[in-house]
């Protein structure tokens, strides 16, 4: 499983493939916290910088990527391996990305993360999902030291045991890496 929260959700867009040259014939996973990996759309230009900063090249492959969005790289990865799922956690509201990395209104970060997994959940239906919740927290961590950080919900208070249609997030990443049939969309 290549896993990441926050930075290290965005590092799961490039490092499942360093993790996927090591082990060709095995099943793989991600499970991405709160790493959304689009841009303001308004904004192309910050986003342009960071690729350049971070020597960050979207595959010519990746049909759905656009100018502000590497999100779509994970429909690549799901067209090319059977054998890789993906599980996606955020706040629909996330504060620290949508308003302080992004820029953007918190409705229309809403609106840009369920447009962009939409269209990836419509085309590998049983191989990615979601867990949204309808906060304004940034990751699934639950830290005692987390009202340093402006806004109530910086942090989600019970952490992965966050329940949604009673599975917690631990239930719902296990269910991820078994197979199992629960393993499915919810969203809050």
């Amino acid at each position: 499983m290549v896993a990441g929260s926050s930075a290290g959700g965005y590092g799961t867009y490039y490092g499942w493939l360093v993790a996927k040259s090591q082990y060709m014939d095995s099943d793989t996973y991600i499970f991405n916290d709160s790493g959304t990996g689009f841009w303001n759309p308004d904004d192309p230009t910050t986003f342009q910088t960071i690729k350049q900063a971070w020597n960050l090249s979207i595959p010519e492959d990746c049909v759905l990527c656009t100018d502000t969005v590497l999100t779509s790289v994970y429909d690549t990865y799901l067209r090319y391996d059977p054998r890789v799922r993906i599980g996606m956690f955020t706040s629909y509201y996330d504060a620290f990305i949508s308003g302080l990395f992004l820029g953007m209104e918190r409705e229309a970060f809403r609106s840009e993360i369920m447009s962009v997994t939409d269209e990836i959940k419509q085309l590998h239906p049983d191989r990615f999902n979601r867990f949204f919740i309808d906060t304004t927290t940034h990751t699934s961590y639950e830290l005692e030291w987390c009202d340093v950080f402006p806004g109530k919900d910086f942090f989600l208070e019970p952490g992965p045991d966050y329940q949604l249609d009673g599975t917690s997030l631990f239930q719902w990443i296990g269910y991820l890496v078994d197979g199992d049939p629960r393993w499915r969309d919810l969203l809050e």
